[in-house]
């Protein structure tokens, strides 16, 4: 495995995905990779969090709200590739990566 740093980033690589690591980070996307589901979790309950899923082109192609601790979405319908995902809370903004898998 390498590991990498860039800006305040690190990214660890291993031969069966991405796991983007940051401690300040508050939320993590699993399965990393996955197939038919996604899963956001966060360190601490939020309430009424944007969630936003973009395609490898920036197209968005999932958008809700959550309150809790995490939440799913079934991906079944997706194609295999590389996905952003963007929570927003406030004026505060998480972006992250996450690759769908062929199943």
């Amino acid at each position: 495995m390498n590991s990498v740093s860039l800006n305040e980033r690190s990214y660890l690589f291993c031969a069966t995905g991405v796991d983007e690591i940051n401690a300040g980070k508050s939320f993590v996307a699993s399965p990393n990779p996955g197939t038919d589901n996604l899963t956001l979790r966060a360190k601490q309950n939020f309430y009424n969090a944007e969630i936003k899923l973009f395609d490898s082109i920036g197209k968005e192609i999932l958008k809700g709200t959550f309150s809790g601790s995490s939440a799913d979405f079934n991906t079944t319908h997706l194609t295999p590739g590389v996905y952003t995902y963007e929570i927003i809370l406030g004026n505060n903004v998480t972006r992250g990566k996450w690759i769908k898998a062929g199943n």
